[in-house]
C-alpha cells in the first residue's frame, strides 16, 4: 500500500495526500489494510482516512484503528 501512496505522491508532485479511501473489496475485515493506511497517516504521507463500500461492522473496525473523516457508500 505504501508503494501506491508514494507513486501517487510522485505523480502529483505532492508531499502528502489529503484523503485516502480504503474500499472493502469483499473482505471480511479491513483491519490490516486500514491499519497500513493509519501508519501512512502517522508518517505524514496521508492527512485523513476514509472508507467506502462498507457495512457498519467495518466502520466500527476502522474507528478502533484510527479516526476517519468520511464514509462513501452507495
Amino acid at each position: 500500500m505504501r508503494g501506491h501512496v508514494e507513486e501517487n505522491l510522485r505523480r502529483l508532485g505532492r508531499d502528502h495526500l489529503d484523503v485516502v479511501y480504503r474500499r472493502r473489496m469483499r473482505q471480511d475485515s479491513i483491519a490490516e489494510h486500514f491499519g497500513a493506511l493509519a501508519e501512512l497517516r502517522e508518517a505524514g504521507l496521508v492527512r485523513h482516512l476514509g472508507i467506502s463500500v462498507v457495512e457498519p461492522r467495518h466502520l466500527a473496525e476502522a474507528q478502533a484503528i484510527a479516526p476517519g473523516v468520511c464514509v462513501q457508500n452507495p
